[in-house]
């Protein structure tokens, strides 16, 4: 019985007759059994790039399609067109690993993976990071880096060395589904990382606002940090700003985490950052006041002293 649209005998060529008269599983066709005018195949754990010869030249009857909650993609725009024509939001319900998984070596110890998916957004997905020390496997899973976002940061790497990751893309709403990417590697550099207070054991730590406001929760941290993962990562000379901030960071993290006084002013000077990434105009204002009165300051104080 035949149910996968991927890897058939002649792909889509001239097959209507032959999956009519076989009933194949999910097939409608017309009452005289010799054309498909429909599929209907949800939730069948059918995975793979769909065929190229899958498109209205080769099924030119077929008005209904129903593929959701599969593991399907194509890189063809005439496929994707033409089932996006029969069934708008197709790709929003497919279990597929992101195509661009991307790493940054961030220091000596830190990997920074990245990426992009544009299927699955109506599912509930989660990335499983593994590696391996040898290109194409056997890979072991790496600890606690389950995320349903678009990055995680790998710490505790040893200096020098060459590692290969791929994620495991899965889904509660798509148990029959697990896709998995294409390898990225990363050398991490030699030597070892600036400072030995890193929070290995909180990949996503952003060391100096965390040591200000006392937690990495705190919705202030977390706003730097989605400023980080959704601008900062996405072009290499955000990568290189980044990579420096974790190299040089954990000594000053240290240092402002044993003074209320350095906290409170680190705070202070963080707000307009903070306001600045959440909220552009206000944090621009901010800034354009704070200048306003720095200027004011510094005018009055001259004044008073050319009258002394």
């Amino acid at each position: 019985m035949k149910t996968s649209l991927t890897g058939l005998p002649g792909d889509w060529v001239g097959l209507s007759s032959e999956a009519c008269e076989n009933n194949w599983t999910g097939i409608g066709c017309n009452i005289a059994n010799t054309t498909i005018i429909g599929i209907n195949l949800p939730n069948q754990g059918i995975i793979g790039n769909i065929a190229s010869s899958f498109n209205g030249t080769n099924l030119i009857n077929l008005s209904t399609l129903d593929i959701s909650y599969n593991g399907l993609y194509t890189g063809d725009p005439g496929v994707d067109s033409f089932i996006t024509g029969l069934q708008p939001a197709w790709k929003d319900t497919q279990v597929v690993a992101p195509f661009d998984l991307s790493a940054s070596v961030l220091d000596p110890n830190t990997v920074w993976l990245f990426w992009t998916n544009e299927y699955g957004s109506a599912l509930s997905l989660t990335y499983d990071v593994l590696y391996s020390l040898t290109s194409g496997g056997p890979y072991s899973p790496w600890p606690s880096t389950a995320v349903s976002g678009d990055s995680a940061v790998l710490t505790g790497l040893s200096a020098g060395t060459a590692y290969y990751f791929i994620l495991n893309t899965t889904s509660i709403d798509v148990p029959a589904v697990t896709s998995a990417s294409s390898e990225v590697s990363a050398i991490t550099s030699p030597g070892t990382a600036s400072g030995a207070t890193q929070d290995t054991d909180n990949p996503e730590a952003c060391y100096i606002a965390t040591a200000a406001y006392g937690s990495y929760l705190d919705p202030h941290v977390q706003s730097l940090r989605d400023f980080r993962d959704k601008y900062l990562m996405k072009t290499a000379f955000g990568r290189e700003l980044v990579g420096l901030y974790y190299r040089t960071s954990p000594p000053v993290a240290e240092l402002i985490s044993r003074h209320e006084s350095a906290r409170t002013a680190m705070r202070v000077a963080l707000t307009p950052v903070v306001y600045g990434v959440k909220y552009p105009v206000l944090g621009f204002a901010m800034v354009i006041g704070s200048g306003s009165l720095g200027a004011a300051w510094l005018r009055r104080r001259r004044k008073n002293r050319s009258q002394a």
